[in-house]
C-alpha cells in the first residue's frame, strides 16, 4: 500500500499523531522503538529537573555557550 508518496508493507509499524505520521519498517521497529524509550526516559528526566526548580539552561549545560558568545 502506498499512502502519501510512502510505501507500507505488512508488519510495519505506522504512528500518528496531531504532529504527524510515521513509518517504521518492520526491519527496523526494534532499534527505533529501543531509541524512542531511551529518549522518553531522558525527557522524562528533563522533566522532573524542570519540575525541581532547575532551569534549562543548567540541564542542557548551556552556561559554557553562553561564555563563548558573550566573549566574542
Amino acid at each position: 500500500m502506498t499512502v502519501g508518496g510512502v510505501t507500507i508493507h505488512q508488519g510495519d509499524l505506522v504512528i500518528g499523531d496531531c504532529d504527524g505520521v510515521v513509518v517504521i519498517p518492520q526491519a527496523d521497529e526494534e532499534q527505533v522503538l529501543a531509541r524512542a524509550f531511551q529518549k522518553f526516559e531522558k525527557e522524562k528526566e528533563i522533566l522532573a529537573a524542570i519540575q525541581s526548580g532547575q532551569t534549562t539552561v543548567d540541564i542542557y549545560g548551556f552556561h559554557d555557550l553562553i561564555k563563548a558568545k558573550q566573549n566574542r
